[in-house]
């Protein structure tokens, strides 16, 4: 009988909620003087920007909007994937090669 040897690999993607608090966080760090400041113009809570910021709670809708008022890329923020300029017609190109 053979056995498959299971091994404990972190297969996390970038939607997780450690790489939206580390995206978030290199936004933060360099949008604004200071954390403060940042929680500041969001008018949030600070126990929420904690949770944001270190890994414990993700965006939700609201402060998704809020971000994008104050300049974050949510598509990026969210998902790691930057969605620039020519960005889509590239995919755009690539899917309809691949549907062919």
């Amino acid at each position: 009988m053979s056995s498959i040897k299971s091994t404990n690999v972190d297969h996390s993607s970038e939607t997780s909620v450690t790489a939206i608090s580390q995206r978030l966080r290199a936004w933060v760090e360099s949008h604004f003087e200071s954390i403060s400041a940042w929680i500041e113009a969001m008018g949030i809570p600070q126990p929420a920007a904690s949770a944001y910021l270190n890994g414990h709670r993700t965006p939700g809708n609201k402060t998704q909007a809020r971000l994008r008022d104050l300049g974050c890329d949510i598509e990026w923020l969210m998902t790691g994937r930057y969605v620039g300029k020519g960005a889509l017609v590239k995919d755009s190109v690539a899917n309809y090669a691949d549907s062919v």
